[in-house]
């Protein structure tokens, strides 16, 4: 009988270690899968402001181009 509850303890131990080891394996999961989306979101963002200031260069250097073009003509 003492055998027998013995080994139950055991099992259930086991059991316990095993449920604590998936969740620190899924919580460390979790974390990483957030980092990762996190730096793409930061990626997409940063695409997204060079994007913007690429145009905002080009448009600014197109109207400084007509102007200098302006400015020739009337002298």
């Amino acid at each position: 009988m003492v055998e027998i509850t013995s080994e139950g303890q055991n099992k259930v131990k086991r059991m316990k270690r095993t449920e604590d080891s998936l969740r620190v394996l899924w919580d460390n999961t979790k974390h990483t899968t957030f980092e990762l989306q996190g730096s793409q979101k930061k990626k997409r963002k940063r695409k997204g402001m060079r994007k913007n200031f690429e145009e905002i260069i080009v448009e600014n250097l197109f109207n400084i181009g007509k102007e200098i073009i302006k400015s020739k003509k009337h002298k």
